[in-house]
């Protein structure tokens, strides 16, 4: 009947704001759903990584060589201004959902 055919089926809404409608009788749709974001990130992360592994008289950005969604950077502070001169040291967090949901930055100095 439609009643119980109502009842199997859920809307998860995944903390990077996409909904996903699947049969609750199986709850590995989800899961897969899940893994599946996760592995985007970690793709485009390594990519980046790869990307940015040379570093230049400007900057330096890495990711952790146990945490692939933890960075740390360091930026040359910029000519003509008060920070000229400078280096300063921050910490990027990834969320799982990269890049459909933003890193937060920290800078550290």
């Amino acid at each position: 009947s439609r009643r119980s055919r109502v009842k199997d089926v859920l809307v998860a809404r995944c903390s990077c704001g996409m909904s996903v409608t699947y049969n609750t009788r199986n709850p590995g749709e989800i899961v897969h759903f899940l893994s599946l974001i996760a592995m985007i990130a970690v793709k485009r992360l390594l990519k980046e990584a790869q990307e940015l592994s040379e570093p230049t008289e400007l900057y330096h950005a890495q990711p952790l060589e146990d945490n692939l969604f933890e960075w740390h950077f360091t930026i040359r502070g910029p000519e003509d201004t008060e920070f000229s001169g400078g280096l300063y040291h921050g910490r990027i967090l990834l969320p799982s959902e990269y890049p459909m949901r933003p890193p937060n930055i920290v800078l550290l100095t």
